[in-house]
């Protein structure tokens, strides 16, 4: 019995050792499947987190570039609007000088003021609008490349009983080449 004795008691002994190591393994398995796990876990968690953060960086490079474009846009809008209204201004200008230069440019006879006959109406008009062709004549000649603006006159040209004008009121052409009507 004491063969039968140490026999129970080494495979009992055995059994527990076993279990033992059996618990040993168990737990270093455990042990090892929960760091992997938590590895896993935290590269997970890094690759999506830095997912995160570059889909948020494309996403404000996005913004940013829309933003700029938006910038761009209004800056060209800005400047169309601006350049229109500079045209503008320099076209009100333009008009203004010409009005200034038609003024210098021809001055009516006192005749032609208050026309005591039709045929003098008739001719300060014919006069009148001669002055105005060759006005607009020299001004687009003068204006195609500069911006000229004429002087003013001496004094009003008297007209001749057929309209025409009396000798040494021919056009002529002063300093800065634009011809003009007045005394010489």
């Amino acid at each position: 019995m004491k063969d039968v004795m140490k026999i129970a008691l080494g495979v009992a002994s055995g059994l527990v050792i076993a279990g033992i190591v059996w618990l040993i393994i168990s737990a270093y398995i455990v042990k090892t499947a929960a760091e992997e796990i938590t590895k896993a876990s935290q590269t997970a968690t890094a690759q999506i987190q830095k997912n995160a953060e570059a889909t948020a960086q494309k996403q404000r490079e996005h913004q940013a570039r829309i933003e700029a474009e938006q910038r761009k846009t209004k800056a060209q809008e800005l400047k169309a609007r601006q350049a229109i209204i500079e045209a503008e201004q320099a076209a009100i200008k333009l008009r203004a000088a010409k009005a200034e230069a038609w003024r210098n440019f021809f001055t009516k006879s006192p005749e032609c003021e208050n026309p005591p006959t039709m045929n003098v109406m008739s001719n300060c008009a014919n006069v009148a609008i001669r002055a105005k062709h060759q006005f607009e004549e020299q001004w687009n000649a003068s204006h195609s490349t500069n911006t000229q603006v004429l002087p003013p006159s001496p004094k009003p040209i008297p007209l001749q009983a057929d309209g025409s004008l009396p000798p040494g009121f021919e056009p002529y052409t002063p300093p800065g080449g634009i011809k003009r009507y007045g005394a010489q």
